[in-house]
């Protein structure tokens, strides 16, 4: 099968050659194996939880978040506002916790996301510069 043609036999006992596509990305399950690669390759140990409380503490949320099994390294909470940055201590966690849709933080529910530098200073220029032209 290494060849790129497999011959196969028909009902009626006749032999057709089926090529193979030579590139991957022509394979039926190439998209879902990369997007699996990608998820399980994660660099950034480091997540947004976004709809956290202004009133939890930093102490309180690292504690409910070690309840759920996460092993975190800090917590940190954006100034005034319901994001909290959470750096966890392997890729594993971060894998697990952004698969995890039900993670309540006192009375509400958080959404987890993938932590990136340059989208989130480009997020931060945008709402400034939005609110300067206000």
């Amino acid at each position: 099968k290494n060849g790129q043609m497999e011959q196969k036999e028909n009902n009626d006992g006749k032999q057709r050659i089926v090529r193979q596509p030579r590139c991957d990305i022509y394979r039926k399950t190439f998209a879902a194996e990369q997007k699996k690669k990608r998820e399980e390759a994660v660099t950034n140990p480091e997540v947004l939880l976004r709809g956290v409380s202004i009133y939890e503490s930093e102490n309180e949320i690292k504690e409910i978040l070690e309840d759920y099994g996460y092993q975190i390294q800090e917590v940190k909470r954006f100034h005034k506002m319901p994001i909290v940055k959470v750096m966890l201590s392997n890729s594993s966690d971060v894998v697990k916790i952004l698969k995890d849709n039900d993670i309540q933080i006192g009375y509400s529910m958080v959404k987890v996301e993938p932590f990136d530098q340059i989208n989130h200073i480009q997020n931060i220029i945008s709402s400034n510069a939005g609110n300067a032209i206000n």
